[in-house]
């Protein structure tokens, strides 16, 4: 909650110095905070604000024309050349999904689901395949192709492969994770 509030310590742009606070799939994930902590406390009111209030600092700060965060492992600023992991797209489905069903009205739930399809159709198929077989690590709103062995590059924290398709181009976690973005 006070990583999303403070000013101070949320990060602006590109982050140099890397903790959990600034892995992406983990913000991804923080976006539900919010809305999760409104199902023990009972206010939805409270909890859905809060959810979308991480959603929009992440978005001001980090957001790609994609719909998803820059984060090629750690969040990346508004540079385009930066990429957004597969994992922290379907992750982050999931949280505003929850948020949606979290919202008290309709009305509130119309920002977090817009958010939703956005990603659902432009971020998560910018990550896979057609046939789902393999997907690029990291996907980047200027890429012109996906291909191995970019040495040097401007992502900070994988490695040359992390932009080509393959069945785990860089880490395991998004041929493990991939496959939840839809269905949910």
């Amino acid at each position: 909650r006070d990583w999303f509030n403070n000013s101070m310590a949320f990060p602006k742009g590109a982050v140099s110095e890397t903790t959990d606070l600034t892995h992406g799939v983990n913000n991804g994930q923080a976006v539900k905070h919010g809305a999760v902590w409104a199902r023990q406390s009972g206010n939805a009111e409270e909890g859905t604000a809060q959810s979308w209030l991480a959603w929009e600092v992440l978005m001001r700060y980090h957001g790609q024309p994609s719909g998803i965060f820059a984060a090629d492992e750690h969040l990346a600023g508004r540079m385009p050349s930066r990429g957004a992991e597969l994992c922290a797209v379907v992750e982050s489905m999931w949280s505003l999904a929850l948020v949606a069903q979290m919202a008290p009205t309709d009305g509130q739930a119309v920002k977090p689901l817009d958010a939703l399809e956005k990603l659902a159709f432009n971020a998560l198929p910018g990550s896979l395949s057609d046939d789902l077989w393999s997907h690029p690590y990291l996907q980047f709103a200027n890429a012109f192709r996906a291909a191995g062995g970019q040495d040097p590059h401007v992502w900070t924290h994988d490695g040359p492969d992390a932009a080509m398709y393959g069945l785990v181009p860089n880490y395991e976690c998004c041929t493990a994770n991939m496959h939840q973005g839809y269905p949910k």
